[in-house]
């Protein structure tokens, strides 16, 4: 028996409490596997209590933080009511080599010992080689998988298959030898047609939802309910290319959002079969698309628009988790009110978000040129001293990331060095030591590029900063954008002013559930409504 078995087998039967944990990615799967390599290494462990803690999240997309059980545990290993901890696979407690550093210094600081099962090997090792390989092989295993079902999207697409998602309004998903095809809903697809009609006539987005409604009602959606037309519903049939037959991907921006790529931009595949007899010709929805191009250029909507913090409010509940509110006019002959609404269904009236925003401005139009001028120097040296501790800190980082990046290479080099073979051999052959080192040190090399940029950034707002604050007195800032009074500023000019002062808007929660708002204002007015 080594001396690292007969280490871990101390601490084992020091301990008199255990606790396990095991996690599986979705909730349809079972902790079968792991849970049989934990008892199994358990076994000759006698006289000890044991607590299992089991989550099922993904540990790619959620952070240990948010893990429910996790941190039940974490909670149990803090209040010294375990002894030492133990799971079946190190990615079983994160994806993510930061993650594990933090968590692994967790555990050395509390001294509770982590005991990964199917390796019996010890999580809270000193080692810091050994740390990051095991980590890297983690990330790589994660990054590979992600590859490996991007890759497999990505051909289905090239090839005109249908890759998942919602099923487009009109169609039926129905599978024939294997192989994925829409058909047309003839119920559904008399909808579609007679929207193309009038769009490509006289009809807009609003009057051809306003006409549906008034005539049928609404339609009936997939759960049998009827629901109303909306604008946004009939965009989506008229820009969607799917009802000529023609299956496009990669038509919206990373971020997100309801405006388009340029028509450029997208991966249109030249030949599909998904689509069984296309209800609608090339040449129909060819001129509704530049229908809908020509208007949007006459009327740009993004800055004429009574929503003045659409596209920045978001719903930080547990539902949305970030997501933006959605805008509902319910005016109508003089009565009713606008509405931004969440995707949980919470709902804040527009004309209240105006008002609690004009509190704001009002407060800074009360103070005078010159005292405005005054607190904004001051804030401005502020920032700078902030800007020059931040590009500090960032140098040490850089500093701290090279000299590891040091240590990484030279243990790359004595294993290569030790086997008398060279990296590709290495490689060919699946080593999976080196190739842990050779992905820690991209990884590396990846940081190190991204401080440097970062502090191109910094130095590029130093010097701003500095030619400002050391320019001619009472000249800080232009006070022409304070106007008279908000609530006289026609659509336009009060869209320009939170979009200039406004980074964020936040609905958030206290203990009580109660909503309220919170803002994140753009630098200067960040440090001046907030101090």
């Amino acid at each position: 028996m080594t001396k690292k078995e007969l280490s871990i087998e101390e601490r084992l039967l020091n301990a008199k409490k255990i606790a396990t944990y095991q996690r599986v990615s979705k909730e349809q799967q079972e902790h079968t596997r792991q849970n049989e390599i934990i008892l199994q290494y358990l076994k000759n462990v006698e006289n000890v209590a044991t607590v299992d803690y089991k989550d099922k999240i993904s540990a790619t997309k959620k952070s240990f933080s948010k893990r429910q059980e996790l941190g039940e545990l974490l909670e149990a290993a803090q209040e010294k009511d375990i002894d030492a901890v133990v799971v079946s696979d190190l990615d079983r407690l994160s994806r993510q080599p930061k993650e594990h550093d933090v968590l692994r210094k967790l555990f050395q600081k509390l001294d509770i010992p982590v005991i990964i099962a199917s390796k019996n090997q010890l999580y809270t090792s000193d080692d810091i080689i050994r740390n990051i390989i095991e980590a890297g092989l983690s990330k790589l295993e994660t990054d590979n998988m992600s590859t490996r079902i991007r890759h497999a999207l990505k051909e289905k697409m090239k090839n005109g298959k249908w890759r998942g998602g919602q099923v487009p309004y009109g169609f039926s998903l129905e599978e024939t030898d294997g192989e994925k095809y829409f058909y047309a809903i003839e119920s559904e697809m008399k909808f579609v047609k007679r929207i193309f009609e009038m769009y490509s006539t006289s009809g807009t987005f609003n009057s051809i939802a306003k006409k549906l409604n008034e005539v049928y009602g609404g339609y009936e959606s997939n759960k049998k309910e009827k629901k109303k037309w909306t604008p946004n519903k009939v965009k989506y049939i008229v820009t969607n290319p799917i009802y000529m037959g023609v299956f496009a991907y990669h038509r919206f921006p990373d971020g997100g959002g309801y405006a388009f790529k340029e028509r450029s931009e997208w991966k249109e595949v030249a030949k599909t079969e998904v689509v069984i007899n296309a209800p609608i010709t090339m040449e129909q929805w060819e001129r509704c698309w530049q229908k809908y191009n020509k208007l949007k250029l006459s009327a740009p909507k993004y800055m004429n628009t009574s929503f003045y913090f659409k596209g920045i409010l978001r719903c930080m509940c547990p539902v949305c988790e970030g997501k933006l509110f959605y805008t509902k006019d319910q005016r109508s002959n003089g009565r009713g009110s606008r509405w931004y609404i969440s995707l949980c269904k919470k709902k804040v009236r527009a004309d209240k978000l105006d008002e609690e925003f004009s509190k704001y401005w009002s407060w800074l139009q009360e103070k005078s040129d010159k005292l405005f001028q005054e607190e904004v120097r001051i804030l401005l040296k502020n920032e700078l001293h902030s800007l020059q501790a931040a590009k500090d800190s960032n140098a040490f980082m850089y500093n701290e990331k090279m000299e590891l990046l040091k240590e990484i290479k030279q243990e790359a080099k004595r294993v290569t060095t030790d086997s008398e073979i060279g990296i590709e051999e290495f490689v060919k052959y699946e080593n999976e030591v080196l190739i842990a080192l050779i992905v820690t040190q991209q990884h590396l090399e990846n940081q190190l590029s991204l401080l440097e940029q970062e502090s191109k950034k910094l130095d590029f707002s130093i010097k701003k900063l500095e030619g400002v604050v050391n320019g001619p007195e009472g000249t800080t800032f232009d006070v022409n954008i304070l106007p008279e009074n908000f609530k006289k500023l026609g659509h336009e000019d009060k869209r320009s002013i939170v979009l200039m002062t406004v980074q964020e808007c936040n609905y958030v929660f206290d203990e009580e559930e109660n909503g309220k708002i919170e803002f994140v204002f753009h630098f200067p007015f960040k440090n001046y409504f907030e101090k």
